[in-house]
């Protein structure tokens, strides 16, 4: 096997289950994204991200030695907050892209102009891209509000995106993509599935009168252990607003209700919800890994 690590230098890189294009499509991971290299049989890699999530990938993925990768990770970097846009050849003209960007694109800075960051890309190209569209990721987690209203606000911004199994960015998502993509922006690493983060954080509510859920607390839904079914089993989330919505991907990105007498009122998913958990209570992450500490994100040794 080549070199061991590797960083993402497309928007969205599709992760399979198996190294061929029919295969399922597991999850996405974004550019700039550090990655493990577990296998490379041939054109293929399998890799692993940094929450541990493993796919295939074909293209898409700069090789790096440990050497190289240490020397990335001490550039100065901007995270992508549109929701999409595109960098450019040129700053003056912006008139052909080098590519689409997608919000959480990470790119090492060049230099900072008066309207533009010059970036390059882990591959080599190089770009720029508007102020108005990014910020250096440690003003951005400088800036980051950690209220369950603004988990809400961001996700709200994503309203009508189209359902896609496996998504993970503004281009199409999952249940569990959108939180953790909605999580990801306020610099929180949730597990990719949402049986997996339904592991994670602090329970509040399992009675489903919902008088302890907060906004931005992950809601997930599915069918309890019985006698037939000797395991629990989570197959979705959404995040809880208020006033008994919730925002989550279902076809799109949409907002329902459990109140019968709302006209967004989703008896499905009523009938199958479990129960709530909190990530984020006044300010304090509950056990769950961040950009800030995470060592693919920070400047620390691997």
């Amino acid at each position: 096997m080549g070199k061991r690590w590797g960083v993402i230098y497309n928007s969205v890189a599709n992760m399979r289950s198996e190294p061929r294009h029919g295969a399922e499509l597991l999850s996405q991971t974004l550019l700039g994204t550090i990655v493990e290299v577990l296998d490379e049989p041939e054109e293929w890699r399998k890799i692993q991200t940094p929450e541990k999530y493993t796919g295939w990938v074909i293209g898409s993925l700069q090789p790096v030695s440990i050497e190289e990768l240490a020397d990335y990770k001490r550039q100065p970097k901007l995270i992508v907050t549109a929701l999409y846009t595109h960098a450019w050849e040129n700053a003056s003209e912006q008139l052909t892209p080098v590519s689409d960007l997608v919000a959480g694109n990470i790119l090492a800075i060049q230099n900072v102009e008066k309207q533009h960051y010059k970036v390059v890309y882990p591959d080599g190209r190089q770009a720029y891209v508007k102020k108005e569209d990014a910020l250096p990721v440690e003003e951005w987690l400088a800036g980051i509000e950690l209220t369950g209203e603004s988990i809400v606000a961001s996700a709200l911004q994503l309203k009508g995106v189209p359902y896609l199994w496996g998504g993970t960015s503004t281009k199409g998502i999952d249940c569990s993509g959108l939180t953790k993509h909605t999580y990801f922006m306020h610099g929180v690493i949730l597990s990719r599935d949402a049986w997996q983060q339904a592991m994670q954080g602090e329970r509040v509510d399992e009675g489903a009168d919902f008088s302890n859920v907060l906004p931005g607390d992950l809601l997930f839904f599915g069918s309890k252990a019985s006698d037939e079914n000797s395991k629990e089993r989570v197959v979705h989330v959404g995040i809880y607003m208020d006033n008994k919505r919730f925002v989550h991907a279902s076809d799109y990105v949409r907002v329902s209700s459990f109140d019968p007498s709302d006209p967004l009122y989703d008896a499905f998913n009523r009938g199958r919800y479990l129960y709530t958990k909190r990530i984020i209570d006044k300010g304090q992450i509950k056990r769950v890994e961040t950009v800030r500490d995470h060592p693919l994100y920070n400047s620390s040794t691997i």
